[in-house]
């Protein structure tokens, strides 16, 4: 300990001695060590963290797969996911989950809220233990029994005060009375945006029975929890006997129709990880190179101090002792450019989750944590002795005849000298042309993306999205009437040159399908204007 603290004593004093040197080499491994520490947080948030929900690996989404037409995602029908739930023998339970948003109407203003219908189970699957109240009974997945919600904590905390009372309590959601019978913990998470967007606030049946005649409605969508031991191949192997088994009984409504069984985590975040490795390769390139720019910088210092190092061995210092003392300086090097670093890396967090967020929910929610820190404080350590090693082993072996002669240095020990410092720029040029090279490239791509023509003018364009109740509207023609005239009514306002309705916007990424539909699957008209 008495050795380490005379070296970093002694590597103050000599940081003190060359301020510029000290100032450009913190500044670089900043640079490098800070761009390492942004994009370990965003791995860290995505691909190590857990998501937040009991045993996340076994929570398992099942997805309609047609392969004749390319897709592997698609959506659902109750009737199918009923017959997955009782003829599995791989999962504890299989429910229905969609989308579902509602006007919540009375005290104060009409807020539009956006919520889940998940059927009988969904809670069961995802381990929820309501902080007051209870979730739903099997009895409410009925139509007519299930004007009954759960609200989330948030939700609950926002608009109702966190009233213990609220329990029992109706409210009117879209023109419908719908009763409060639970109220989730603060620590419950709706599931992820990238299935759900944006997140449910509070939930309410499905409601939808084991209907023949609904088989081909897929609109919803489906998930379980995996049976303990089970792994993913026996769920998918065990679901294609089923699927192979519904559609010779179906054939109409199921031939060509599989089914796609994955977890939760992969789903949610399997997309991302090459992205996220590579960016994590590039990031790792530029440390490299700081760390060559560095390591220059401190065999130029080392030439001077070929006197004092020859000195210093006359005196009786060993190699390994010298090392240690050149080894201890670059260590001081980086640990404070890791300070630094970590600190520009703050604000690269937060804009990185500012403009990541815009692009996948997944980026929401990125923190610099104990892992994060510990990730840095290793780097650091790693960066100093990397670039610190070669010039350490350089300076701790001098020929001590040639240079303690006035200003003498060998000819043999210079050109090694010249030799390593080639090297360090080579290989510091081939890194940085290889960076530039991939990112001419990325560059040259997004630059093709944005040139391509969608098919449609967007500029000058503004879309609403308008939610009609059921309640007040309940047939289509009072739809139609409702919608031709918000259509009238838009183009007579100036500024409005035309107005236009549809039910998916361009490129939303969302798709609808006329289908049959059950008395009260939907309180809402919606479109788009």
């Amino acid at each position: 300990m008495e050795t380490l603290l005379q070296d970093t004593r002694y590597g103050v004093r000599m940081m003190r001695k060359s301020p510029m040197v000290t100032l450009v080499a913190v500044i670089s491994l900043a640079l490098g060590i800070s761009a390492n520490t942004v994009i370990f947080s965003v791995v860290n948030t995505i691909l190590l963290k857990s998501l937040p929900f009991h045993e996340p690996d076994r929570i398992a989404l099942i997805w309609g797969n047609i392969p004749t037409e390319g897709k592997d995602r698609s959506q659902v029908s109750a009737t199918d996911v009923d017959d997955w739930r009782h003829q599995n023998s791989v999962f504890e339970d299989v429910t229905t989950y969609g989308g579902w948003s509602a006007t919540l109407l009375g005290e104060g203003e009409a807020e539009r809220i956006q919520g889940l219908q998940v059927g009988d189970g969904y809670f069961s699957i995802m381990k929820a233990t309501p902080l007051i109240g209870r979730v739903f009974l099997p009895e409410e997945q009925e139509d007519g029994k299930d004007q009954v919600i759960v609200l989330g904590y948030g939700l609950w905390e926002r608009r109702f005060a966190g009233d213990p009372n609220v329990v029992g309590q109706k409210f009117n959601l879209s023109g419908k009375p719908y009763e409060v019978v639970g109220v989730l913990p603060a620590e419950f998470q709706p599931l992820p945006k990238s299935l759900v967007d944006p997140r449910g606030e509070f939930y309410r049946p499905v409601a939808e029975p084991h209907d023949e005649n609904q088989r081909s409605a897929r609109h919803l969508r489906a998930l379980g929890r995996l049976k303990p031991g089970v792994t993913l191949a026996q769920a998918q192997a065990d679901m294609n006997v089923i699927a192979g088994r519904i559609a010779q009984h179906h054939p109409k409504d199921n031939t060509g129709y599989g089914v796609r069984v994955t977890t939760l985590t992969e789903d949610t975040v399997g997309g991302l990880r090459p992205t996220l490795l590579t960016l994590f390769g590039a990031v790792a390139f530029v440390l490299l190179i700081a760390c060559a720019n560095v390591g220059n910088l401190l065999l130029v210092r080392s030439a001077a101090r070929q006197k004092e190092v020859a000195i210093r061995c006359a005196l009786g210092a060993s190699r390994s002792r010298l090392v240690c003392q050149f080894l201890t300086e670059s260590i001081m090097l980086a640990m404070l450019g890791g300070v630094l670093g970590l600190l520009l890396a703050l604000w690269g967090v937060s804009f990185v989750e500012s403009i990541g967020s815009q692009v996948t929910p997944l980026l929401t929610g990125i923190r610099i944590d104990a892992r994060v820190l510990g990730f840095t404080l290793l780097i650091s350590v790693v960066t100093g002795v990397v670039f610190g090693l070669a010039p350490a082993i350089k300076a701790s072996n001098p020929s001590l005849n040639e240079t303690l002669k006035e200003g003498g240095r060998s000819s043999g020990a210079q050109a090694i000298h010249n030799r390593l410092r080639s090297v360090l720029v080579m290989s510091e040029v081939a890194m940085a042309l290889v960076l530039l090279i991939s990112a001419g490239l990325l560059i040259k791509s997004v630059m093709r993306l944005r040139d391509v023509n969608p098919g449609f003018a967007a500029e000058q364009r503004l879309t609403m999205n308008v939610t009609v109740p059921r309640a007040k509207y309940p047939n289509s023609q009072q739809w139609v009437s409702f919608y031709n005239q918000l259509s009238e009514r838009l183009e007579a306002r100036p500024g409005i040159e035309s107005a236009g309705l549809t039910s998916v916007l361009p490129l939303s990424g969302q798709l609808r399908r006329p289908r049959a539909r059950r008395r009260g699957s939907s309180e809402t008209g919606r479109r788009r204007v």
